[in-house]
């Protein structure tokens, strides 16, 4: 598919399914569903998405890591956003903490054909990290995650953000400001939805099954 044609097609997605339709330049992520920390799940199935910047120069994008789990009945909540502008090696330290800190759970990089050979380096020193290649631009892959941060404005299943982490300024600033179109700065919105990529199909391998929440979030380092 053409990428004029991605991008019409997502606008089309927005429009039939979120009930919303997006201009072009116009924002895509609602006012989004807050919690607090206390209401973070400690049981469920947790995912990272991954977004790597390959220099630490001011000018340059962020390494971003956004750590989410969903629970048994479909809420997602964002865990833990990390969002580093350091260098890739420093960065590789980070996500092998962060791999360490959440057993089990897939990590997801959206890459071009380069840093898919990057991914496989990566992996290589033992951290669960996945290239996938990018095969539709930065707004079309946002669809989904979008849809579930937007599905509380009718009801549904939707994405928490935990309003009192000492990210989650910047974080929801970043995501609700996206647009798709020349965004200064959407590092963090190309990780959330690597996460939400890396979610298995709704009933597997869900971990554990306690109702319990904890008071806080332990943080990769």
């Amino acid at each position: 598919m053409l990428l004029e044609e991605q991008r019409d097609a997502a606008k089309g997605f927005a429009a039939l399914m979120m009930g919303q339709p997006v201009p072009e330049g116009g924002a895509v992520f609602e006012l989004g569903a807050t919690c607090t920390m206390a209401d973070v799940p400690t049981d469920g199935v947790t995912s990272i998405g991954v977004d790597l910047a390959y220099t630490a120069k001011t000018s340059a994008d962020s390494s971003v890591a956004v750590v989410v789990r969903r629970t048994r009945d479909g809420d997602v909540y964002v865990l833990d956003v990390l969002r580093r502008q350091v260098r890739a090696d420093e960065f590789v330290r980070i996500l092998k903490a962060l791999a360490a800190q959440h057993p089990g759970a897939p990590m997801t990089w959206h890459g071009s054909t380069t840093e898919r050979g990057a991914a496989d380096i990566i992996a290589a020193q033992g951290i669960p990290l996945r290239g996938v290649l990018a095969t539709a631009d930065k707004l079309v892959r946002a669809q989904e995650a979008a849809r579930m941060w937007n599905a509380h404005l009718n009801g549904g299943r939707t994405i928490y953000t935990p309003r009192d982490a000492s990210w989650s300024a910047a974080f929801l600033d970043e995501v609700q400001s996206f647009t798709g179109v020349g965004d200064a700065h959407d590092d963090q919105v190309d990780a959330l939805a690597s996460a939400i990529f890396g979610l298995p199909a709704q009933g597997k391998a869900v971990h554990g099954g306690s109702k319990r929440r904890t008071a806080g979030v332990r943080r990769a380092f």
